[in-house]
Formats: C-alpha cells, sequence, structure tokens
C-alpha cells in the first residue's frame, strides 16, 4: 500500500502534465500559496475587540491589505472577507437580508443558475421565483421582470450566474426594481473578468452587493468576498456572517493578497486574455465541426465555451478519451440544450500559463479530433506532448515545485 505522501506525489507528476480545461477552477502561482505552509496556515484572526488579539499579530494588517486592494479594484467602499467559499457567502447573504417567507428572485438552472440555489432558499423557508428569460437573447427578460416583481412581492434578485456566458442587463433591471429590491451579483466565475474590466461593472451598473468566490477566473485560493457600496448592507453582513462562519481561514487571505498584488493592469490583460482565448477556441473548435453552443451570439463573452457531444455515453465517452492525453473536461446539463448533457470548457487556467496562439490551434485540433473521431492514437499523443512542451510561455512553476519537494524529502 502507497502511504500518502507517495499518493500526493504521484498526483503532482500527473498534474503537471495535464491541460485543464474545468471552467471552476483556476491555482495561484507557487509564490503565492507561500501562507500554506507557513505558521499562519493553523491560525484564526480573532476580532478587533478580543481580548486575546495579541496572539493573532499582524494578521489585521494581512486582512486589511487584502480589503483595500479588493475594494480599489473592484471601486467600491466596502469588502468583507469572512466568506469560506461561495456557497458559504450565498448562505449568509440569503439569511441576512431576507425575513422568513420572503420571496426571492433566482436563475432557473435552464437558464444558467446555480443547480443548488433553490434548495437553500427551500431549506431558509424562503420562496424561490424564477425570473423571466429570454432565451433568444440568453438574458433576464426585463419586460416580463416588473410583473413577476409585483406579483411575488420579490425582495430580493439573487443572480446566481453558474453556467454563464455573457453579461445581464443590471441597469435595465435597476430602472423596474424599487428600493426595497434588493440585486445580489452572483460574480463567482467572472470576478477576475470584472476585475479585468472585460465583462461588466455590476455596483456600477445596479447591483446592490456582488458575492463571489476566488478560485475561477480569479486565480486565488478557495475563498469568497463580499462587496457593496453601502455601509448598512456591509454592517448587517458582517453580523449576519458571525453565525455561519468562525475560522474565515487567514492563509487563504494572505494568499489572495499575493494575487490580488499583481495589479490593475495585470488582471486587465489577463482577462482581456481568457476572452480573446474562448472566442477562438469556440470558433476553431466550430470549423473543424463541433458543436459548440451559441454560435449566434458568437458563442461567448466569459471563459466559458458549452459542447454538444451527443448522448450521456458520448460524453463520459468523450471525457475519458480527453483524459488519456491527459486533458481534463467536466460533463454538465448544458442550459443551452434544454438541460442535456455536455461538456463545459473553461479557458481561464490555461491563460494564466500564457497558452499561445498556436498552442490554441493545437487544442482545438485534439479536442476536435476525439469529439469527432471517438479515439486517441499516438500522432494526437505526440501533439498533446508538443503542445505541453511548446504551447505555454509559462508552466514553470512545475520545476520550481520539484525542487522544493526535493528539499522536504531531504
Amino acid at each position: 500500500m502507497e502511504n500518502i505522501f507517495d499518493l500526493i506525489m504521484r498526483y503532482e507528476s500527473h498534474a503537471q502534465d495535464t491541460i485543464r480545461l474545468v471552467a471552476n477552477e483556476n491555482l495561484p502561482d507557487l509564490e503565492e500559496r507561500l501562507p500554506f505552509i507557513t505558521d499562519l496556515f493553523a491560525r484564526y484572526s480573532f476580532d478587533k475587540d478580543a481580548p486575546w488579539k495579541a496572539l493573532t499579530y499582524c494578521l489585521d494588517d494581512i486582512e486589511r491589505e487584502t480589503e483595500d486592494m479588493m475594494k480599489e479594484l473592484l471601486g467600491c467602499k466596502y469588502v468583507n472577507l469572512k466568506p469560506i467559499s461561495g456557497l458559504n457567502g450565498m448562505i449568509t447573504v440569503m439569511s441576512a437580508f431576507n425575513k422568513l417567507g420572503d420571496s426571492v428572485m433566482i436563475l432557473d438552472p435552464r437558464d444558467g443558475g446555480h443547480g443548488e440555489t433553490s434548495q437553500i432558499l427551500t431549506r431558509l423557508n424562503l420562496n424561490p421565483v424564477y425570473l423571466p428569460f429570454n432565451r433568444d437573447t440568453w438574458q433576464i427578460d426585463v419586460e416580463k421582470l416588473k410583473e413577476s416583481i409585483d406579483k411575488y412581492n420579490v425582495k430580493m434578485i439573487y443572480l446566481d450566474m453558474c453556467m454563464v456566458l455573457f453579461p445581464q442587463p443590471l441597469r435595465k433591471i435597476k430602472e423596474i426594481c424599487s428600493d426595497k429590491v434588493l440585486i445580489v451579483y452572483d460574480a463567482s466565475h467572472v470576478l477576475g473578468l470584472i476585475i479585468g474590466n472585460e465583462f461588466q461593472k455590476p455596483l456600477e451598473e445596479g447591483a446592490d452587493i456582488i458575492i463571489a468566490n476566488t478560485h475561477k477566473t480569479m486565480p486565488g485560493p478557495h475563498k469568497a468576498v463580499f462587496a457593496t457600496n453601502k455601509r448598512l448592507l456591509n454592517w448587517l453582513f458582517l453580523q449576519e456572517s458571525r453565525h455561519y462562519i468562525s475560522h474565515h481561514h487567514i492563509a487563504d487571505v494572505a494568499c489572495l493578497g499575493l494575487v490580488l498584488e499583481r495589479g490593475a493592469s495585470y488582471f486587465q490583460q489577463y482577462a482581456s486574455e481568457i476572452v480573446n482565448n474562448a472566442k477562438a477556441l469556440a470558433e476553431k473548435l466550430y470549423q473543424r465541426g463541433v458543436k459548440v453552443q451559441m454560435p449566434q451570439l458568437q458563442f461567448t463573452t466569459s471563459h466559458q465555451l458549452w459542447i454538444d457531444c451527443g448522448e450521456k455515453d458520448d460524453i463520459d465517452e468523450v471525457i475519458e478519451l480527453l483524459n488519456k492525453l491527459n486533458i481534463a473536461v467536466n460533463g454538465t446539463l448544458i442550459p443551452s440544450m434544454d438541460m442535456q448533457w455536455g461538456i463545459r470548457v473553461g479557458v481561464q487556467e490555461i491563460t494564466k500559463q500564457q497558452i499561445t496562439p498556436e498552442g490554441i490551434d493545437i487544442l482545438a485540433e485534439l479536442i476536435s479530433s476525439v469529439i469527432i473521431n471517438r479515439n486517441v492514437n499516438d500522432d494526437l499523443m505526440k501533439k498533446k506532448e508538443y503542445l505541453l512542451q511548446y504551447g505555454f510561455n509559462n508552466r514553470s512553476d512545475n520545476a520550481k515545485l520539484k525542487s522544493i519537494i526535493e528539499i522536504i524529502r531531504q
């Protein structure tokens, strides 16, 4: 039997040869993961009024500096880094700003909403109501929205965009909402694009709150952020978060801070490259005969693209064949296909590794060949090896990590 350390090393060796296209994953650079091997990994960052606050020497500074950077990048007044995950943040928001029995409007999973949102609302004794949606434009149907708000006496609109290709018409939504309707924008998938000025600006366009995790288009840790321009909302969220969050993982906060120190110019370039790569990969796959969704809307303006590969058994076969090439994708229910199984691709991680235009070409050839021909041959294996060696400009963390592992083993 292998011990755990050997299993970790075996996984790491495999990971270093893997091209990851899973839309809800990303990885901070090795230096940014430093907090996870330091003392602060094990520490609590206590409230400022705690009598034992001296035990958490300078952790306040780490959190305050990280909050300030996030405020600047989001262009907002208040940021809270207490949530430990996107769902944790979602539950806290739902609980903080609703009373028992209130109606909350969310996206139907068939329109891209998160599959768990309605269940969470029900368990909190809230009433989930699906937003009207125009599937031609792939946006919320603003014309029908006012009628729904009045009919269900809605107190909150929670935009839980999980399967997300395009922005939503926030300004128009805000115009028809009274001050009593709180608009919450879940930016978990697109936070990096928002910070990079590439998707939309939720708080400027009408959202009252942003909630988002930090490990998708934001290349950070498994953490989440709450942001708003309203002091009262920030205070209410802080009070409620104490019921759901004890240890808010200061190592994750420090990791996020190191990521944010890359600065605005980095995120602007990164976000632009993500969208360009997503569009380029979608177009090249489509030209090769792959059924990429939404060609009538130019496929995507985010990091995601959706692919129809046939029935569920076909999806499983394609994923298994791509895994033989060490290309990682996941199957999921695709909204534009009436919730039939398909493949969702995300380009945020390969963009962070600076995949080249030639790399995108080769990747499109590999994926399309597997989907259409349903086999992996020696020629494809050689092209995959060429892609790993010459198709990226930044996979240097692998060599650094090997050196660190050798030191640990000594």
